[in-house]
């Protein structure tokens, strides 16, 4: 199955290295029937600012309109606590169609913890946590951090994880930058229902829309590819 919609790229106006014109065009270029610009939010380097950020949506905007491509504009936002909290700021939430959140900083969640076991937990429980809030639609690469702390999750806490997201109906995201070497969770997210969505978490335009290594693993491991149209999220 082909994907239609890649719902996580990043632009220059934050690490990514392509205007929002370019990456819309780039996934109207590849048949894409949606394509997100999503940024990084404040705590990351060259992350979104208030101001940063009403120009990339206002380019957003400019660029839904020359092409064929439905274009969502937000942010992905960093988990900066235990408790799950995100530093978009309340002006992005209010303007953002879509929020992503991820956890790329544990020293924000704990910082200075006991063992590695103890740190794994906090991840956990932040990422439980920022599902709970309401606040955001995708939780993005969520084993990722985990998996180059070399503290893997175990299959209890896979089963929380994917049981709260679809509770609250937010998605998992498989991403194709940070391919996960454990599928627990997603297999998990899919026997208890939870959305999984796909994201090529492109830096380049020419790296918009392109899933071909996450549909091979995802088939190899019994998952079949598909779309998860944004308005099943409640992105609208």
């Amino acid at each position: 199955m082909r994907l239609r919609a890649d719902l996580h790229t990043h632009t220059v106006y934050s690490d990514g290295h392509g205007t929002p014109l370019e990456n819309v065009l780039a996934a109207e270029e590849r048949g894409l029937e949606t394509v997100a610009l999503t940024d990084h939010g404040p705590a990351s380097p060259d992350g979104l600012t208030d101001r940063s950020f009403r120009r990339l949506v206002a380019e957003a905007r400019e660029a839904e309109k020359l092409c064929s491509v439905r274009v969502y504009v937000g942010v992905e936002a960093n988990i900066v606590s235990i408790s799950g909290e995100i530093d978009a700021t309340p002006a992005m939430l209010s303007e953002s169609d879509i929020v992503l959140a991820a956890i790329h900083n544990p020293r924000l969640i704990l910082a200075n913890p006991g063992s590695a076991e103890e740190l794994r937990r906090a991840i956990v429980h932040a990422t439980i946590r920022c599902i709970e809030s309401g606040e955001v639609h995708i939780i993005a690469h969520p084993v990722w951090i985990l998996e180059q702390l070399r503290c893997y999750i175990t299959a209890q806490e896979a089963e929380e994880i994917a049981r709260v997201a679809a509770d609250h109906n937010v998605g998992l995201e498989l991403n194709a930058r940070h391919l996960p070497r454990d599928f627990t969770l997603y297999q998990v997210a899919i026997r208890v229902g939870a959305p999984i969505t796909f994201g090529s978490d492109a830096h380049a335009p020419e790296e918009v829309g392109r899933f071909k290594p996450l549909q091979k693993l995802a088939r190899r491991l019994g998952i079949e590819p598909q779309d998860v149209h944004p308005e099943e999220l409640g992105i609208v």
